[in-house]
């Protein structure tokens, strides 16, 4: 009898840690889309956040992030954005599968601005 018992509890934890390793391994925002955000303020702050489940989420915690004075906030999942702004801080945002490529093309869109002066301001990645 002691050793069904035994065997019955060893199978359950056995299952619980499989589990529990499982939701772990998904991260915070799941196996669904996971969100993040970029943003500049016009004061100079740049804000972004990362992992979360919705673009609403992911915008409302980078607008906070830079104390709700962000000028441009640019959500994006399953990827990276990136904002680079000009001598006259107009902001460029640039999307893509990787940090670089999202940076590369912010800084492609803002080099056809008159203000030149490209610089990249913030970067993120949705995990």
């Amino acid at each position: 009898m002691y050793v069904i018992v035994l065997a019955r509890w060893f199978a359950c934890t056995v299952v619980l840690c499989v589990v529990c390793t499982t939701t772990l391994q998904a991260g915070a925002c799941g196996y669904s889309h996971c969100w993040g955000a970029v943003a500049v303020a016009p004061d100079g702050a740049a804000a972004r956040s990362s992992g979360l489940r919705t673009a609403h989420q992911a915008w409302k915690r980078a607008n906070r992030a830079c104390g709700g004075k962000c000028k441009v906030i640019e959500p994006f999942s399953d990827g990276c954005g990136a904002i680079v702004t000009d001598r006259d801080q107009a902001a460029w945002p640039g999307f893509a599968g990787t940090r670089d490529g999202a940076i590369a093309e912010a800084t492609a869109s803002c080099a056809w601005s008159p203000g030149r002066g490209c610089r990249v301001r913030i970067w993120a990645c949705s995990r």
